[in-house]
């Protein structure tokens, strides 16, 4: 098996605070289109998360299918903050130093079954370098589940990204490290740590949208068979300063495969 077992009151929970970043000179660009929402490759096949409406003022989360989740502080990581219904929906919510862009994981009840996924958004325009580089370093989490998208008996993960970009070559790489999983409802001590993340073959579009692969992270404990899958994000803010985005990827064991879900939210 990839991860020790979950223990505990929750299915798994997830996450890691902002880091700090670095700055390289970025050229002028364009302006891109005034708001976004996607999610990506939702488990099972076929599903969909649930439209995610977020109120500041009680700092709760409404979905589209009538549940409605409050805060758990037991079960956040850093900055990702955790929301729950008190039974078999948790979602893990993050957003951008200039609330521009945010990202938001993980596995709730819809319609009788489970549906786990990632999404990122970007709130407004945003103008996007057309030359230059940039490096972005931020906080990552996840989730890991088996292919149904269900969270019991597996875990969450959190970790650091840094992502290196090329505006005038439109690519954008990077990884993930200092990955660690939590198995148990406390989420304060990692029970294991798992492999660095390495992104790569990232193309930018004109949108300021990018999508490459991701490769790696295995469980330190355990030897997977193969370990892929992508990342996908977009630039933010300003001037492009800002960077969310999604990893999936699949790791497979002699034990059967599961899938790590989870988001990153970055800046320079």
């Amino acid at each position: 098996m990839l991860v020790p077992r979950l223990t505990g009151r929750f299915g798994p929970g997830v996450l890691s605070m902002m880091t700090v970043f670095a700055l390289a000179a970025c050229g002028g660009g364009g302006s891109t289109p005034a708001a976004t929402r996607t999610s990506i490759e939702t488990l099972p096949s076929g599903k969909s998360l649930p439209t995610v409406t977020y109120d500041s003022t009680n700092d709760s989360i409404s979905l589209s299918n009538g549940t409605n989740l409050t805060r758990d502080t037991k079960v956040d990581l850093g900055d990702f903050h955790a929301y729950t219904d008190g039974s078999n929906s948790f979602y893990w919510r993050d957003a951008s130093a200039s609330g521009a862009l945010w990202a938001g994981f993980g596995s709730v009840t819809d319609n009788g079954s489970q549906v786990a996924g990632v999404e990122f958004h970007r709130n407004g325009s945003a103008n996007i370098p057309s030359s230059g580089t940039a490096s972005y370093s931020g906080a990552y989490g996840g989730i890991i589940t088996d292919q149904s998208g269900n969270l019991n008996g597996n875990g969450a993960v959190s970790g650091s990204v840094a992502l290196q970009a090329d505006f005038g070559a439109a690519t954008v790489n990077g990884s993930i490290t200092n990955r660690n999983f939590y198995g148990n409802a406390d989420t304060s001590t990692p029970t294991a740590t798992l492999g660095d993340l390495s992104l790569s073959g990232g193309a930018i579009d004109g949108n300021g949208f990018f999508k490459g692969t991701a490769t790696g992270g295995a469980a330190t404990t355990f030897t997977d068979t193969t370990s892929q899958g992508i990342f996908t994000g977009e630039f933010g803010g300003a001037t492009g300063n800002e960077a969310v985005g999604a990893v999936q990827i699949n790791h497979t064991t002699s034990a059967g495969t599961f899938v790590e879900t989870g988001a990153f939210v970055a800046k320079q």
